[in-house]
């Protein structure tokens, strides 16, 4: 049988010896109670059994052949056990709870949350007059005759509210907010951001200078910071307005148109230099025969490992020559159309949606110039 009972009183008992069935029945004869019975061996077993029947193993402990061992007090007695041998601690305990409960009764801390402009010490005088302080007893304090005062004494706070909790004075407050002062210079109208074509204007607030339809340039003004009243008198405002445009991203390409264009021949020079740190030293250096050229640096560590800080430095010189420029035109002007458009609508930002697209052409005497053009429908500002 286990034992659930923690106001019964109860014993552990531990035997040891040979033949323990014989005396397991000898104590159920004489109707003696075990609880949480637990035979680890044919030689030893554990259980409980209530204190008040622990002299019935007494005449077991001497001359049966069994070591009787008497292990821990379980219920109120293994309770009562352990304070009467721990009387100093049963005392201590007393006094602590005691003391607690008494230092609980007085103000030990006060928290202040929520202002800015109101000093602190400013708050704890006007705490005093009312009798809050370190060290005071917590049950005089009535917490709505403090909000009174705070509010009376101080002109600042809005509104405030004091809480008791434990030992704490809690304090919340919110500063009264300071009406801003508003300059001429403030009111600034609404200026153009990009250059766009004003698709959809609505005016809350202030005098529209451009319509639905107008193309405008970054830097216009779209909306004043003023109205006109009935007598005819300008009211300073902040403008208020929502507003869609169409804005472009764009990108051109150049096609080259000139009788003759620059290649590279095929012919080139190579020249190496050892780097060590800003330092630079000729390993092969050619003279350069060409009338014109261009070239085209490289570098690259002397050794796999990078284990010394050496680079090789290879410089290419090639040589430029003129050729005659042989082109489609309207196979060029094609291609420049994809390619410009291509990365108009790269300049696009990710979060927008292209509403369409299209292109330009212009031809001077030398060149084509093909602009590629990505359209946007945007909402640029609600003010």
């Amino acid at each position: 049988m286990k034992n659930r009972n923690i106001f019964a009183s109860r014993v552990g008992v531990k035997i040891e010896g040979l033949n323990l069935k014989r005396l397991l029945k000898a104590l159920l004869k004489n109707n003696i109670r075990l609880y949480n019975l637990n035979q680890k061996s044919h030689k030893e077993m554990f259980f409980c059994m209530d204190t008040k029947n622990k002299k019935a193993l007494l005449p077991y402990k001497k001359g049966s052949g069994y070591k009787i061992t008497f292990k821990n007090t379980y219920g109120l007695a293994g309770i009562f056990n352990f304070f009467k041998n721990k009387l100093g601690f049963l005392v201590g305990l007393v006094l602590g709870v005691v003391f607690l409960g008494v230092m609980s009764s007085f103000v030990w801390n006060i928290e202040i949350y929520g202002q800015e402009n109101i000093l602190e010490n400013e708050i704890i005088e006007v705490l005093k007059q009312e009798g809050v302080e370190i060290g005071k007893s917590i049950n005089n304090v009535d917490v709505e005759e403090i909000e009174t005062a705070l509010q009376k004494n101080l002109e600042e706070i809005s509104l405030v509210s004091v809480i008791k909790k434990g030992s704490s004075v809690i304090i919340n407050i919110k500063e009264t907010l300071e009406e801003p002062v508003i300059t001429e210079e403030q009111f600034v109208p609404l200026i153009a951001q990009c250059d766009c074509l004003i698709t959809n204007m609505s005016v809350t607030q202030g005098s529209a200078v451009v319509k639905e339809g107008d193309l405008v340039r970054k830097g216009d003004i779209l909306v004043e910071p003023h109205y006109i009243n009935n007598e005819g008198q300008r009211i300073k405002v902040f403008p208020i307005a929502e507003i869609y445009a169409n804005i472009w991203y764009n990108e051109k390409v150049e096609i080259n148109t000139k009788g003759f264009i620059t290649i590279r021949s095929g012919n080139y020079v190579e020249n190496s230099y050892l780097l060590t740190g800003k330092n630079q030293s000729i390993i092969k250096e050619n003279s350069v025969s060409y009338n014109n050229f261009e070239t085209e640096e490289s570098e690259q560590f002397l050794f796999y490992n990078n284990l010394l800080p050496l680079k090789i430095k290879k410089v290419r010189i090639y040589e430029l020559i003129e050729v005659e420029n042989s082109f489609s035109k309207e196979a060029e002007i094609e291609k420049a159309k994809q390619e410009a458009l291509l990365l108009a609508e790269d300049k696009v930002p990710p979060f927008m949606s292209i509403a369409s697209t299209f292109t330009s052409v212009t031809e001077l005497e030398e060149k084509i110039i093909v602009c590629g053009y990505a359209e946007v429908n945007l909402k640029i500002g609600v003010y």
